[in-house]
């Protein structure tokens, strides 16, 4: 390295330390020996025991965000008041990888000087530039106050299944799922009592498995009660998924498209706030 790049990184690592000492406690709590092991033993049925093991977690985990945020801050920060540092294309790059301040890093990267846009690291830049605006793109299609893009399926019990059929018909909630997902599991009596509650005001559920065994996916709609909705797998004909579609890469999430096709909520917890949207649009 030469010695203007060991200064600009010294001023990133001074800055930094402090959080990255942060960063790292959050992170040993999280992922403490014994949760380690559960883990790496594939416990699918691990959850935390008490109310308040729940709470200290989420707040680790939440706190993890905030430090991650901070530290995303930190480096627009310096790239900002350092725009002719050789070092902020790694600093752009790391900050639109971590998608909170991409918006900002495109319009500072469009300042870089001429002679910087030149190197390897800023043409690596350009590309994740590229990957993300195109990402963007692609969420903003299933974003709500959009239309919700069809789909056709077979439900666990063969019948077709396609969305524009509820059209001007049902208020149709999107449950994606799987049954090894802990969290999904667990939110099914909710989902079980919001579906009976509201399926004569024109609710419709229908279930999405990420499942890749297809009968596990009809055993565990059985054992589970979950007859009363329809189920599909995500997976379609033409092998593409409709969690790619719908831009979904956590589970649970749910999407209420009200009757005219257009997605109204996106939700990954089903709060009581959420749960009185899906009641409003079924009256």
């Amino acid at each position: 390295m030469n010695p203007t790049f060991d200064h600009e990184l010294k001023l990133v690592r001074d800055k930094m330390t402090a959080l990255d000492s942060l960063y790292d406690d959050c992170m040993n709590r999280i992922f403490d020996p014994d949760l380690n092991a559960r883990l790496a033993n594939e416990d699918v049925n691990f959850e935390l025991d008490t109310e308040e093991a729940r709470r200290d977690f989420f707040h680790l985990i939440n706190r993890r965000k905030r430090i991650l945020a901070e530290r995303d801050s930190i480096m627009l920060e310096i790239a900002n008041e350092n725009i002719s540092f050789k070092i902020v294309p790694h600093l752009l790059y790391l900050i639109i990888a971590g998608g909170r301040y991409a918006g900002e890093a495109f319009v500072l990267y469009e300042q870089l000087p001429e002679n910087v846009k030149k190197k390897s690291i800023s043409r690596l830049t350009e590309r994740k530039i590229a990957e993300e605006k195109k990402r963007i793109e692609e969420e903003n299609k299933t974003a709500v106050g959009r239309s919700a893009p069809d789909f056709n399926g077979k439900s666990y019990t063969n019948e077709n299944v396609r969305l524009s059929d509820y059209v001007n018909k049902k208020v149709v909630l999107l449950d994606f799922w799987a049954s090894w997902c802990v969290p999904c599991m667990r939110n099914m009596p909710k989902l079980k009592e919001l579906f009976n509650e509201y399926k004569d005001y024109g609710l419709e559920i229908i279930g999405i498995s990420l499942d890749s065994d297809s009968e596990v996916w009809i055993q565990t709609i059985s054992q589970n009660g979950m007859e009363g909705w329809t189920h599909i797998l995500e997976e379609m004909d033409d092998g593409g998924k409709l969690s790619d579609i719908y831009n979904v890469d956590v589970i649970p999430t749910y999407i209420l498209i009200d009757k005219c096709g257009t997605i109204v909520g996106r939700w990954n917890v089903l709060k009581d706030e959420n749960i009185k949207t899906i009641a409003d649009f079924c009256r």
